[in-house]
Protein backbone atom coordinates (compact mmCIF):
# COMPACT_ATOMS: atom_id res chain seq x y z
CA UNK A 1 0.00 0.00 0.00
CA UNK A 2 2.65 2.25 1.00
CA UNK A 3 4.31 1.70 -2.21
CA UNK A 4 1.59 2.57 -3.79
CA UNK A 5 0.94 5.81 -2.46
CA UNK A 6 4.75 6.69 -2.97
CA UNK A 7 3.32 6.14 -6.55
CA UNK A 8 0.20 8.21 -6.62
CA UNK A 9 2.75 11.04 -4.96
CA UNK A 10 5.26 11.01 -7.61
CA UNK A 11 2.60 11.25 -10.58
CA UNK A 12 0.96 13.96 -8.80
CA UNK A 13 4.65 15.99 -8.34
CA UNK A 14 5.36 15.41 -11.56
CA UNK A 15 2.11 16.76 -12.93
CA UNK A 16 2.50 19.96 -10.82
CA UNK A 17 6.41 20.32 -11.93
CA UNK A 18 4.96 20.39 -15.48
CA UNK A 19 1.93 22.17 -14.70
CA UNK A 20 4.51 24.98 -13.41
CA UNK A 21 7.19 25.11 -15.92
CA UNK A 22 4.12 25.61 -18.47
CA UNK A 23 3.55 29.01 -16.44
CA UNK A 24 6.98 30.12 -15.88
CA UNK A 25 7.02 30.43 -20.19
CA UNK A 26 8.30 33.94 -20.27
CA UNK A 27 11.61 32.86 -18.66
CA UNK A 28 14.81 31.74 -21.03
CA UNK A 29 15.89 27.95 -20.77
CA UNK A 30 19.21 26.54 -21.55
CA UNK A 31 20.13 25.59 -24.91
CA UNK A 32 19.37 21.33 -25.07
CA UNK A 33 16.79 21.62 -22.09
CA UNK A 34 13.59 19.37 -23.27
CA UNK A 35 9.92 20.36 -22.62
CA UNK A 36 7.40 17.35 -21.86
CA UNK A 37 5.56 16.55 -25.27
CA UNK A 38 1.72 17.37 -25.60
CA UNK A 39 2.72 19.87 -23.13
CA UNK A 40 -0.12 23.08 -23.02
CA UNK A 41 -0.84 25.77 -21.28
CA UNK A 42 -4.41 26.04 -20.45
CA UNK A 43 -6.40 30.00 -21.15
CA UNK A 44 -9.40 31.24 -20.63
CA UNK A 45 -8.89 34.61 -19.04
CA UNK A 46 -10.46 37.02 -21.29
CA UNK A 47 -7.64 39.65 -22.08
CA UNK A 48 -8.77 43.50 -22.94
CA UNK A 49 -8.12 44.81 -25.98
CA UNK A 50 -8.39 48.34 -28.43
CA UNK A 51 -8.44 47.97 -31.99
CA UNK A 52 -7.72 50.79 -34.33
CA UNK A 53 -9.09 50.12 -38.02
CA UNK A 54 -8.77 52.67 -41.23
CA UNK A 55 -11.32 50.93 -43.95
CA UNK A 56 -11.80 52.19 -47.50
CA UNK A 57 -15.33 52.04 -49.55
CA UNK A 58 -15.38 50.06 -52.63
CA UNK A 59 -17.69 53.38 -53.51
CA UNK A 60 -14.89 55.89 -54.53
CA UNK A 61 -17.84 58.43 -53.16
CA UNK A 62 -17.61 57.55 -50.16
CA UNK A 63 -14.66 59.00 -47.67
CA UNK A 64 -12.02 56.84 -45.80
CA UNK A 65 -13.40 55.52 -42.49
CA UNK A 66 -10.97 55.39 -39.23
CA UNK A 67 -12.60 54.05 -35.57
CA UNK A 68 -12.10 52.47 -32.73
CA UNK A 69 -13.28 49.31 -30.57
CA UNK A 70 -12.54 47.73 -27.32
CA UNK A 71 -13.48 44.96 -25.88
CA UNK A 72 -12.25 41.01 -24.97
CA UNK A 73 -10.84 38.74 -26.81
CA UNK A 74 -9.96 34.80 -25.33
CA UNK A 75 -7.12 32.32 -26.43
CA UNK A 76 -7.11 28.96 -25.58
CA UNK A 77 -4.53 25.58 -25.79
CA UNK A 78 -1.27 26.67 -26.55
CA UNK A 79 0.10 24.04 -27.87
CA UNK A 80 4.22 23.72 -28.13
CA UNK A 81 5.23 21.94 -31.75
CA UNK A 82 8.51 21.07 -30.34
CA UNK A 83 9.99 19.08 -27.40
CA UNK A 84 13.23 20.95 -27.23
CA UNK A 85 14.11 24.36 -25.49
CA UNK A 86 13.98 27.10 -26.03
CA UNK A 87 11.19 26.12 -28.26
CA UNK A 88 10.98 26.81 -31.71
CA UNK A 89 7.19 27.21 -32.10
CA UNK A 90 4.21 26.93 -30.46
CA UNK A 91 0.02 27.50 -31.52
CA UNK A 92 -2.76 28.54 -29.89
CA UNK A 93 -6.63 29.25 -30.87
CA UNK A 94 -8.52 32.12 -30.42
CA UNK A 95 -11.79 31.18 -29.02
CA UNK A 96 -13.78 34.21 -28.68
CA UNK A 97 -13.48 38.34 -29.31
CA UNK A 98 -15.93 40.88 -29.39
CA UNK A 99 -15.27 44.65 -29.73
CA UNK A 100 -17.75 47.57 -29.65
CA UNK A 101 -17.03 51.69 -30.33
CA UNK A 102 -18.90 54.30 -32.14
CA UNK A 103 -17.95 56.37 -35.38
CA UNK A 104 -19.45 59.75 -36.43
CA UNK A 105 -20.54 58.43 -39.95
CA UNK A 106 -21.83 55.03 -38.64
CA UNK A 107 -22.98 55.22 -34.59
CA UNK A 108 -22.04 52.13 -33.07
CA UNK A 109 -19.67 49.35 -34.86
CA UNK A 110 -19.64 46.34 -33.32
CA UNK A 111 -17.10 43.61 -34.11
CA UNK A 112 -17.59 40.13 -32.73
CA UNK A 113 -15.64 36.36 -33.94
CA UNK A 114 -17.13 34.39 -36.64
CA UNK A 115 -16.92 31.42 -35.08
CA UNK A 116 -18.65 29.58 -38.36
CA UNK A 117 -15.36 29.73 -40.09
CA UNK A 118 -12.03 28.36 -39.22
CA UNK A 119 -9.09 30.11 -38.86
CA UNK A 120 -5.23 28.89 -39.02
CA UNK A 121 -3.92 28.56 -35.64
CA UNK A 122 -2.04 31.52 -34.08
CA UNK A 123 1.80 31.04 -34.52
CA UNK A 124 4.34 31.93 -31.70
CA UNK A 125 7.87 31.53 -32.79
CA UNK A 126 11.33 32.32 -31.52
CA UNK A 127 13.18 35.46 -32.71
CA UNK A 128 16.89 33.90 -31.66
CA UNK A 129 17.98 30.33 -30.91
CA UNK A 130 18.96 30.53 -27.58
CA UNK A 131 15.87 32.00 -25.73
CA UNK A 132 12.17 31.42 -26.04
CA UNK A 133 11.59 35.25 -25.72
CA UNK A 134 11.08 37.70 -27.59
CA UNK A 135 9.10 36.13 -30.19
CA UNK A 136 7.00 36.74 -32.87
CA UNK A 137 3.22 35.86 -32.70
CA UNK A 138 0.87 36.02 -35.53
CA UNK A 139 -2.79 35.82 -35.24
CA UNK A 140 -5.34 34.83 -37.83
CA UNK A 141 -8.81 35.31 -37.16
CA UNK A 142 -12.67 36.00 -38.83
CA UNK A 143 -14.94 38.53 -37.94
CA UNK A 144 -18.36 39.89 -38.22
CA UNK A 145 -18.85 43.84 -38.84
CA UNK A 146 -21.79 45.64 -37.76
CA UNK A 147 -22.46 49.26 -38.43
CA UNK A 148 -25.58 51.28 -36.78
CA UNK A 149 -25.84 53.19 -39.62
CA UNK A 150 -26.26 50.16 -41.71
CA UNK A 151 -29.44 47.94 -39.88
CA UNK A 152 -29.71 44.30 -40.94
CA UNK A 153 -26.11 44.28 -42.72
CA UNK A 154 -23.51 41.99 -41.65
CA UNK A 155 -20.06 42.33 -43.21
CA UNK A 156 -17.66 39.45 -42.95
CA UNK A 157 -13.42 39.69 -43.96
CA UNK A 158 -13.38 37.51 -47.08
CA UNK A 159 -9.84 36.27 -46.39
CA UNK A 160 -8.52 35.67 -43.09
CA UNK A 161 -7.13 38.69 -40.98
CA UNK A 162 -3.51 38.01 -40.47
CA UNK A 163 -2.12 40.57 -37.36
CA UNK A 164 1.54 40.34 -36.46
CA UNK A 165 3.38 41.31 -33.11
CA UNK A 166 7.46 40.81 -33.41
CA UNK A 167 8.04 41.53 -29.70
CA UNK A 168 5.89 39.05 -27.37
CA UNK A 169 7.65 38.88 -24.08
CA UNK A 170 5.64 35.62 -22.92
CA UNK A 171 3.43 32.96 -24.61
CA UNK A 172 0.44 34.16 -22.52
CA UNK A 173 -1.01 37.38 -23.99
CA UNK A 174 0.12 40.17 -21.94
CA UNK A 175 -0.47 43.85 -21.42
CA UNK A 176 1.86 45.76 -23.99
CA UNK A 177 1.86 43.68 -26.79
CA UNK A 178 0.93 45.73 -29.67
CA UNK A 179 -0.49 43.88 -33.31
CA UNK A 180 -0.40 45.22 -36.74
CA UNK A 181 -1.92 44.25 -39.98
CA UNK A 182 -0.47 42.04 -42.32
CA UNK A 183 -2.19 42.73 -45.51
CA UNK A 184 -4.98 45.03 -46.17
CA UNK A 185 -7.90 42.98 -45.98
CA UNK A 186 -11.62 43.06 -48.40
CA UNK A 187 -14.75 42.58 -46.49
CA UNK A 188 -18.36 41.95 -47.98
CA UNK A 189 -22.00 41.81 -47.16
CA UNK A 190 -23.15 38.20 -46.43
CA UNK A 191 -26.10 39.35 -48.73
CA UNK A 192 -23.90 40.03 -51.18
CA UNK A 193 -20.62 37.93 -51.16
CA UNK A 194 -20.10 38.53 -54.56
CA UNK A 195 -19.29 42.01 -54.06
CA UNK A 196 -16.32 43.79 -52.17
CA UNK A 197 -18.10 46.26 -49.56
CA UNK A 198 -15.04 47.85 -48.15
CA UNK A 199 -11.58 46.91 -47.67
CA UNK A 200 -9.67 47.45 -44.32
CA UNK A 201 -6.07 48.81 -44.98
CA UNK A 202 -5.05 49.63 -41.29
CA UNK A 203 -5.50 47.54 -38.38
CA UNK A 204 -4.06 47.59 -35.04
CA UNK A 205 -4.47 45.68 -31.94
CA UNK A 206 -3.24 46.84 -28.43
CA UNK A 207 -3.27 44.41 -25.09
CA UNK A 208 -4.42 46.84 -22.15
Amino acid sequence: MKSIMKGRCAVVMLSVAIAMSALDCAQSRPEGGVRPLGLQIQLNDPCRILCSMMIVWSDQSRPRSQFNVAGNAVAKDISFSDAKDPIASATEKIVSLAATGKSKEFGTVTTTLDTSRAASPTIITANQKNADFPATGQINFNVNIRLASQPGAVYRNREEIRIEDRNLKTFRPHVGASYRLLKPVEFVDISKPEATAFTMNELSVAIN
